[in-house]
């Protein structure tokens, strides 16, 4: 003290030396905040005013922050050991910072209106809230050695801090803060303590029961002692159980955290609710976690049902759903397995004649990626699907809802999205109940399964049953359900209806399959379509050229096909205003030394003819001559032959079609090949395309009906491939499956077809 008070002379005597005082302070291990504010500040209190709650009386204590002198602010329990204030609800109570005062002894320089810093957090926060100010009355600024004393009278309610959200122990820190210049250019800020954090107390908070209406509550287990995962537990929460009205946060934890306590719902026998539930931290290794069921031991589950009111935000995966105990797959049992409850927004409800709340529902967003064994849909509105809502049990439309499910983009529109990138998947296993007009999956849903010979298969409900003439054991067939994204013709007014299904896997390959198409005669899902006009219509390149597969109306929504060989996709429009033409068959042979192209259509729309084009290299491309159609517009078949007479044909040479309307629109239709070495041949193969880098398709013209054969062989014989295909006599155009899985390099492709005739070309992985 004597050192720093002759400095402080020096000070005013040469200004030159104001330089020292860093430089002085250094020397000492001091900075120079530290070393002004232990010179100035001799003592310091805190008044605190306490009532736990409206019915306990007000207890004033004063507080010695610097000082020896008992109670302590710094370490104090404010309110006494044992005691919780009650935050909310008309047993609210109180703790208030009702004065404070500080005496300084300015050492010679001017003194500014200061300030009590104050804040308060969670013992438990990850993020520490910045200083609240409350400003400290000086009479003027002065200068002088004397000691000062100054202060303020009011009131700061702690209980009613931002950062006090609910029940949890809090910690407030204090720091008296004042700023001084002393007349020669050195300025600052001197604080008592002098360096951050300040003063600490603590005050613990009581939690409700239940969440108020409204609010929020988090999942505070962590804190808990003992630690308990249940989520009906108050404790366990920092602002009680979380209600259909009120929203709860299930934090995340640090990746180097051993562990992390997250809510267990477990009891089949309560009704688990809430309005949004955030599951905060979207990465693996600090994601959070809620369980829903439990799975006692390999014969034993538990199930529990959770009703969401509002969103489900869970970008991180961390619903822990999947318990299925249920005896048979496709059961709905709450007992024994995890259910969620899309009921929606519970402000949106109807009064029975109790005047007992009904509620109706309304619009929902889920986010992340979502599993759980059984999932029902409630209430009214769009429920709005991000990402993957999986349901590998049952996905249940309740008998009274007419809310749509709909896979969407995340930006609070509820627009339609078909990109597969937002999905509901009920997967091998899952099927859907009570899907109707009103209440249906909109967007994109999937589906997978094997197949059995000469048995139906529904693929969960989804819409499309299939029966197949062999097993298909492995990989599974892959349904994807489009619903809301119809096909359309380029020209006049042809159009799909709003549902179509893709196809994939082994069921396109030398299989023969009856399939039943399902629809709803709803105005949206018909698109304009006379339903008693509705036909099968399929399309190998998700889109224009169609082929007319026809079928039987049932008159119960539902349409009839059988003898189809590959399914690829398939919807329904009008068999009298139908899709732009529809090849059956097209092909060309050599005859000679010409080629004799034909091809079958089963209908046309608008078609003025067709372009016959030949190329060497398939590649480039050119017109030698044209076919005018029959029938402009025809839902007949119809037969077209061309034959090209040009001379000197020499290797192989490729044809295709090139179909042009009459307002000069176009569509071509893939090559076939001839050769012209050797002797003449009644069949020609094209792959394509080649190179190829993950699949491969032929087209080939066979003069018999029957099973064909491809073997695949690197250069050295080996054979790294082999599959069995259908064929019938005439064009064909199928697919080369598992191709992607060759290493790149250069192979050879043999295909035996029926009479016994092989073809064999190169082929070029990429």
């Amino acid at each position: 003290m004597q050192i720093l008070t002759f400095t402080q002379k020096l000070l005013r005597q040469r200004r030159f030396l104001s330089s020292l005082i860093p430089l002085f302070a250094l020397f000492f291990g001091l900075g120079a905040s530290q070393s002004v504010s232990a010179q100035r500040y001799l003592a310091d209190n805190i008044t605190i005013s306490s009532q736990p709650n409206s019915a306990s009386g007000t207890t004033s204590t004063t507080y010695n922050g610097k000082g020896t002198t008992a109670p302590l602010f710094n370490g104090a329990i404010l309110g006494g050991a044992g005691t919780k204030f009650t935050q909310t609800g008309s047993a609210r109570g109180s703790l208030l910072i009702t004065g404070a005062n500080a005496l300084i002894n300015p050492g010679g320089t001017t003194v500014a209106p200061s300030a009590l810093l104050y804040r308060v957090y969670l013992t438990s926060a990850t993020t520490i809230p910045a200083f609240s100010s409350q400003s400290l009355s000086l009479i003027s600024p002065q200068s002088t050695t004397s000691n000062i004393s100054y202060g303020f009278t009011g009131a700061i309610d702690l209980l009613q801090q931002p950062a006090v959200l609910g029940g949890g122990t809090y910690i407030v820190e204090i720091q008296y803060q004042s700023t001084y210049d002393d007349g020669f250019g050195s300025t600052g800020v001197f604080a008592d303590p002098g360096v951050l954090p300040g003063y600490k107390a603590t005050f613990v908070v009581e939690a409700p029961t239940t969440t108020p209406a409204g609010g929020t509550t988090n999942w505070i287990s962590d804190n808990v002692s003992p630690k308990d995962t249940r989520w009906n537990n108050p404790a366990n929460w920092s602002n009680g159980v979380p209600t259909r009205d009120a929203n709860a946060n299930i934090p995340g934890h640090a990746p180097s955290d051993p562990f992390t306590i997250a809510p267990l719902l477990n009891d089949p026998s309560i009704r688990y609710e809430v309005q949004t539930l955030t599951l905060l931290n979207a990465d693996n290794n600090e994601r959070a976690i809620v369980r829903i069921g439990q799975s006692v031991n390999a014969s034993t589950t538990i199930g529990a049902t959770l009703y969401i009111y509002g969103d489900l935000n869970n970008l991180g995966g961390g619903v822990l759903a999947a318990v299925s105990g249920s005896n048979s797959a496709g059961v709905a049992n709450p007992a024994l397995n995890s259910t969620l409850v899309f009921t929606g927004d519970a402000n949106t409800f109807n009064l029975d004649a109790n005047s007992n709340r009904v509620f109706t529902g309304g619009n929902q967003i889920i986010r992340g990626l979502t599993t759980c064994s059984d999932i029902r849909i409630d209430g009214i509105g769009i429920k709005g699907v991000i990402n993957t809502l999986a349901a590998p049990n049952t996905l249940t439309f309740a008998p009274t809802t007419t809310a749509i499910v709909r896979t969407t983009f995340d930006n609070g529109s509820f627009v339609r999205n078909t990109s597969k990138t937002a999905v509901v998947d009920i997967k091998d296993s899952g099927v859907i109940f009570g899907e109707r007009g009103d209440a249906f999956i909109d967007g994109i849903t999937l589906a997978d399964g094997t197949l059995q010979a000469g048995v139906k298969q529904t693929f969960g409900n989804i819409g499309i049953d299939i029966t197949p003439n062999r097993n298909i054991p492995s990989p599974n067939v892959v349904i994807t359900r489009t619903i809301g994204a119809p096909f359309q013709g380029p020209v006049g007014t042809s159009m799909a209806i709003r549902r179509q299904y893709g196809v994939s896997g082994d069921v396109n390959n030398a299989t023969i399959s009856t399939i039943t198409f399902h629809y709803f005669n709803t105005p949206f899902e018909l698109n304009g379509n006379a339903e008693a006009n509705l036909t099968v219509f399929k399309t190998s390149n998700n889109g224009i050229p169609f082929q007319l597969v026809g079928g039987s109306y049932d008159g119960t929504m539902s349409i009839t096909r059988s003898g189809i060989g590959s399914l690829n996709t398939l919807t329904l429009g009008d068999k009298n205003n139908p899709l732009p033409v529809t090849l059956t068959s097209f092909g060309a042979k050599r005859v000679g030394a010409d080629a004799v192209v034909n091809w079958e259509t089963a209908s046309e729309l608008n078609n003025k003819g067709y372009n016959v084009q030949v190329s060497t290299d398939g590649k480039a491309f050119r017109t030698i001559g044209f076919v005018v159609s029959e029938s402009a517009n025809s839902t007949t078949a119809k037969s077209y032959s061309f034959t090209d007479t040009e001379k000197n044909k020499v290797g192989v040479r490729y044809y295709r079609l090139q179909q042009v309307d009459v307002d000069g629109k176009n569509a071509f239709f893939a090559p076939r090949a001839v050769t012209f070495e050797g002797r003449a041949t009644a069949s020609g193969m094209l792959a394509y395309p080649n190179p190829f880098t993950s699949e491969v398709r032929l087209n080939l013209t066979s003069a018999t009906e029957g099973n064909g054969l491809v073997r695949i062989t690197d250069m050295t014989g080996r054979l790294v491939g082999q599959r069995q295909i259908a064929i019938s006599k005439g064009a064909n155009d199928v697919e080369v499956t598992n191709v992607n899985e060759l290493k790149s390099g250069l192979y050879l492709m043999n295909v035996a077809l029926p009479n016994g005739e092989t073809k064999t070309m190169k082929l070029v992985k990429q």
